[in-house]
């Protein structure tokens, strides 16, 4: 993907995922791993890795929701719960390069290792 593609793709996940926090499905402390990570749409000077890894810090946001509004529901979201797995095991991948490279790294999002 290049660079302005990610760029439009962070932008379009980062309205999504503001248009969830108004409508009351995501709270701050959900947010918590994209702030603190602090690579947003805007941010052009970041690297191609930094947006690549907001995006997918925000796709495991909206899967996330996704699967827990499911469980609340009593719905079937194995799906949903699977994409969180799988997501959660590239951002893993991404963060080692980001961490190889001496750059900043969230906490605060759940790390399978």
């Amino acid at each position: 993907m290049r660079k302005d593609e990610l760029y439009l793709l962070h932008s379009v996940l980062y309205y999504v995922v503001r248009f969830l926090e108004q409508e009351g499905y995501l709270s701050e402390e959900d947010l918590e791993p994209y702030h603190e990570f602090e690579v947003y749409p805007g941010h052009l000077h970041k690297t191609k890795l930094q947006h690549k890894c907001a995006v997918f810090i925000l796709a495991y946001i909206l899967a996330d929701v996704v699967s827990r509004e499911g469980r609340e529901k009593d719905r079937s979201f194995g799906k949903a719960e699977g994409l969180v797995h799988r997501i959660q095991q590239l951002l893993d991948e991404l963060f080692e390069t980001l961490e190889m490279r001496g750059e900043k790294v969230p906490e605060k999002l759940v790390r399978s290792t």
